[in-house]
């Protein structure tokens, strides 16, 4: 495995800038940013995404991010499926745009 945690996040109508809030808090919890990998499925309608790219910088740590465009319909389990398959991570995690993950 590449990573030791892939966070996949479904996004539909979302702002980057908006996701990138909820992720940064994750990411300050973790123990080890950079074995985490998120990703991102964008399910349509979502907005400046590329903002996301930053939780690689050293102020967050995080080890990658990836951004996926899903057109196959369907709702949020195809979304959440089609991120699996594009995971590396040992561990899955699934998590939506708004929500906000507990610091312990």
């Amino acid at each position: 495995y590449s990573f030791r945690i892939s966070l996949v996040l479904p996004a539909y109508h979302e702002k980057g800038g908006h996701i990138l809030k909820k992720l940064s808090s994750a990411l300050e919890a973790a123990r080890d940013p950079s074995e985490v990998e998120v990703v991102v499925v964008n399910a349509g309608g979502c907005s400046d995404l590329d903002e996301l790219l930053s939780l690689t910088d050293e102020d967050h740590g995080c080890g990658r991010v990836s951004i996926y465009s899903f057109e196959g319909g369907g709702g949020r389990g195809p979304c959440l499926n089609y991120g699996a398959t594009q995971s590396t991570g040992r561990i899955l995690t699934f998590c939506h745009s708004d929500t906000t993950l507990p610091r312990d």
